[in-house]
C-alpha cells in the first residue's frame, strides 16, 4: 500500500487528486506542539475520507512525564472520536528531550499514552527512524507495530530499497516526495500488509501478509507494479521517465541495462521484469 502522512505543513491539499495518484492511506497529525488540534486535521479526515484513502493519526509526542503522555493521549482520543481510523494510531517518537529521559523513563510515558489509546478501542503503533529503533526503543516497544523512517542524505523523493528497514510495517522512504493534489514536498510511505486488515486483528497474531504480489511485466503493462518497477529503478538510477505506470520503451530499457549489469543474476537480458528479476531487485 502507498501511503503519505500530512499535517498543517503541507497547508490545504486537494485529497481527490492524491487518490488519483495512487496514494492509498493517509496518517494524519492531530496536534500541534501544544497538544491542540493540528489546524488541517478535520479538512484533512474529511477531504482524505471522501476521496476513498484509508486513515491512520499521529501523534507527534512531547511528554516528558506519565501526566503529560495521559493528557496526550486524551486528547488524540478526543479528536478521533466517532472517526473512522482504520490504519491505527500512531505515537511518534523522535523528540530529543525524550531521548534524554533514558529508557526506563521513556518507556513508561510511551506505554502510558499507548496503554490509554488501546483501552479506548483503537489499535496503536510506534514511529521512529531506524536510529531510535536500533539505539532507544526498549525490547517491549519494539513489540508494537512499527512504523519506521530511514532515507538518504541524498534525499530525492524516490524509494531507495537498499535501506528498506529489516524491521516494521511501514517504512517512511522520504521527506521529499512529490504528490499530485500537494504543493511542495510530503513524507511518503509504504506498508508492506494491508494495513485495513492488519488493525482489525486478521493478521496480528501470525507473520505479516506483504502487499507486493508482483506479476511479470513487459512492453504494455500497467498498474502499481509498474509503479514500483519505476521507483526503484529511478532511485538506482536506470530510469530517468515519469511515474507513469506504464511500462514502455523507457521501462524496457532500463530493465534491460540492470539485467545486463547483474550478469545473469537478474535474469535473461530481455528487458522483461519476470520472477527472477524482481526476486534481484526487491532482495538488493
Amino acid at each position: 500500500m502507498y501511503g503519505i502522512d500530512i499535517s498543517a505543513y503541507q497547508g490545504s491539499v486537494n485529497a481527490r487528486k492524491i487518490r488519483e495518484a495512487g496514494i492509498e492511506f493517509a496518517i494524519i497529525r492531530v496536534t500541534d506542539k501544544n497538544n491542540k488540534e493540528d489546524t488541517e486535521f478535520k479538512k484533512n479526515y474529511e477531504q482524505c475520507s471522501s476521496a476513498g484513502m484509508s486513515i491512520g493519526v499521529y501523534k507527534f509526542s512531547y511528554a516528558l512525564t506519565k501526566s503529560a503522555a495521559i493528557a496526550e493521549a486524551e486528547k488524540t482520543l478526543e479528536l478521533i472520536r466517532n472517526k473512522k481510523i482504520s490504519c491505527g494510531v500512531w505515537l511518534d517518537l523522535e523528540w530529543e528531550k525524550q531521548r534524554q529521559l533514558g529508557t526506563r523513563k521513556l518507556e513508561e510515558i510511551a506505554t502510558t499514552f499507548l496503554d490509554t489509546v488501546r483501552a479506548a478501542g483503537y489499535p496503536c503503533g510506534i514511529y521512529c527512524n531506524t536510529d531510535w529503533y536500533t539505539n532507544v526503543l526498549p525490547k517491549s516497544l519494539k513489540s508494537y507495530p512499527l512504523w519506521l523512517a530511514r532515507y538518504p542524505a541524498a534525499d530525492n523523493g524516490t524509494p531507495n530499497y537498499a535501506l528498506k528497514p529489516n524491521a516494521g510495517i511501514i517504512w517512511q522512504y522520504t521527506s521529499k516526495g512529490n504528490v499530485p493534489g500537494i504543493s511542495g514536498h510530503v513524507d511518503r510511505d509504504i506498508s508492506w500488509v494491508d494495513l485495513n486488515s492488519y488493525f482489525k486483528g486478521e493478521n496480528q497474531e501470525s507473520e505479516a501478509v506483504y502487499m507486493f504480489e508482483v506479476h511479470t511485466l513487459q512492453y504494455g503493462s500497467g498498474g502499481n507494479d509498474v509503479l514500483l518497477f519505476q521507483e526503484i529503478m529511478k532511485a538506482r538510477g536506470y530510469y530517468d521517465g515519469g511515474l507513469d505506470r506504464s511500462y514502455g520503451a523507457g521501462c524496457q530499457d532500463a530493465c534491460r541495462r540492470y539485467q545486463k549489469e547483474r550478469d545473469g543474476a537478474a535474469g535473461p537480458v530481455d528487458g522483461i521484469c519476470g520472477e527472477k528479476t524482481w526476486a534481484d531487485l526487491i532482495a538488493l
